[in-house]
């Protein structure tokens, strides 16, 4: 960029470019706002990282857990639906609580399962791509599958 200063009618000027003329005084306040926008920036991005921070803090500082990781690219997913009347009725899969009624598994591996709703203790299998759903219904074994064929009980 070549600068040059010299005289012109109506006052002095200040060439930034070849074939542009700007005065003094507007060169000035051009690199006076130039230097504000660079502190605005700087004064932005400390606060970002303020309101970063207190996020993390109000989520206990604890680093969020990714939803997928390398070691399971090669693992199936389905999705596992479980219901009841009455509702909050206790729910285990493998022995481990998973919740209370209505219960919605969006990530389950493939394979199988033992499912546990009060007295109901069923063996299901989960397909990838698919969502199984079922529930018990006043102390009844209802039976609800996805196309059919994976039911949580026997018709």
């Amino acid at each position: 960029m070549s600068r040059k200063i010299g005289r012109a009618r109506g006052g002095d000027f200040l060439s930034l470019a070849p074939g542009t003329l700007v005065t003094k005084s507007i060169a000035i306040l051009l690199r006076s706002l130039g230097k504000m926008l660079a502190k605005l920036m700087n004064i932005c991005a400390s606060f970002a990282i303020i309101l970063f921070g207190a996020a993390a803090l109000c989520y206990g500082g604890e680093l969020i857990e990714p939803t997928r990781t390398l070691q399971d690219a090669g693992e199936r997913w389905g999705k596992l639906v479980i219901f009841s009347e009455p509702p909050e009725l206790d729910v285990f899969l493998d022995g481990s609580r998973i919740g209370q009624t209505p219960v919605r598994l969006e990530r389950v591996k493939e394979g199988t399962y033992k499912l546990q709703i009060k007295d109901l203790e069923k063996e299901l299998y989960v397909k990838a791509g698919r969502t199984l759903k079922g529930g018990l219904f006043k102390g009844r074994k209802e039976r609800t599958s996805a196309a059919g064929r994976n039911s949580l009980t026997e018709a």
